[in-house]
């Protein structure tokens, strides 16, 4: 005997509604993100050797010279001051030729006449050099001693002098002196930085992608919804059109998550960009993963999804079933 032909009319959910679910996602993503991070930081900062780590680098900037504590964080002074609109353009200048001449006591006072002269050597060098002009005129001339001076014959002004030389010059040569010169602040910088990029971030990446793109999918069962699909009513059906097992869907978010993102960030978001490009243009509007997978999105506005076909006939022979018709002596007795 031929088994029954189950027909259920889905509709597949607008373009616009799934780009607006994904963003509702992704700020939800965000807001866990960096919930997680703060967590992951303080828990990081309680070691011994972060915390270390830190004090040593915030020692090392502030006595340096080139950067300044301000509201209790730190900033180096170009970016500080630059973007200052309540100073003068001579005002900046002052502070950059401070802070230049404090390095270079700080220098001297940590590792030495020898080391400061080196760097004074490279500053009136990188002052000198020919390739360093304005309208082909250079901005410094040799002066008494061999000690650079501004050329009288060049016409930049103030702002230009800031935004061309000294800027410059304490944006790179003088941070790279601060890492190359000083080891265990360079130590102390890598540490950081792999602890950042090797542990806080993808700790806070991951716990919230589960939180977010995985967990409420495991109370969603019918649709495997995420926040966003459950806003704006689309869910996830496999290829017979019934709800989709745990493991199933568990392998499209590994792969979505995990292989297509961690892709996009070695390869500059292409795996992204043809996951978004099949979403937009395939003709079942299907994911990378999706596809792989056999899942598809349906908008839930005017069917539901079910578990199996036995729950269709079910609901359906229910729904056919006409309704009992109760006369007053009957609903007594009930």
């Amino acid at each position: 005997m031929d088994k029954e032909k189950i027909v259920i009319d889905y509709e597949r959910p607008k373009l616009h509604r799934r780009v607006f679910a994904f963003i509702i996602d992704l700020i939800v993503f965000m807001f866990a993100f960096f919930t997680v991070f703060i967590s992951v930081r303080a828990i990081m900062n309680q070691t011994d050797r972060y915390s270390s780590a830190i004090e040593n680098v915030e020692t090392t900037r502030l006595e340096s010279g080139i950067y300044v504590e301000e509201s209790g964080n730190l900033y180096d002074v170009v970016s500080l001051y630059d973007d200052d609109d309540d100073l003068s353009d001579s005002q900046r200048q002052v502070y950059y030729l401070d802070a230049i001449d404090s390095f270079i006591d700080y220098v001297e006072d940590e590792l030495g006449e020898e080391k400061a002269q080196e760097v004074l050597d490279n500053y009136y060098s990188y002052l000198l050099d020919e390739d360093l002009t304005y309208d082909g005129i250079t901005y410094f001339v040799e002066g008494v001693d061999g000690v650079p001076t501004e050329n009288p014959e060049c016409t930049a002004s103030i702002a230009e002098y800031n935004q061309n030389v000294y800027e410059p010059y304490i944006d790179t040569n003088i941070q790279t002196y601060l890492n190359s010169l000083f080891e265990q602040y360079n130590l102390d910088i890598q540490y950081l930085f792999k602890i950042l990029f090797y542990i806080e971030i993808p700790i806070s990446a991951i716990i919230g992608g589960i939180l977010v793109f995985y967990v409420p999918g495991l109370f969603f069962k019918r649709g495997r919804q995420t926040l966003g699909r459950a806003l704006y009513r689309i869910g996830l059906v496999d290829s017979r059109y019934l709800a989709v097992k745990i493991g199933r869907y568990t392998a499209n978010w590994v792969i979505s998550y995990f292989v297509i993102l961690v892709l996009s960030f070695l390869t500059l978001g292409i795996p992204l960009i043809i996951s978004f490009s099949l979403m937009a243009f395939s003709s079942k509007k299907q994911t990378f993963s999706e596809y792989m997978l056999g899942i598809q999105e349906v908008s839930l506005e005017k069917q539901k999804i079910y578990y199996s076909r036995a729950e269709i006939r079910a609901d359906r022979i229910t729904a056919n079933k006409p309704a009992i018709d109760f006369s007053p002596e009957e609903k007594v007795h009930l």
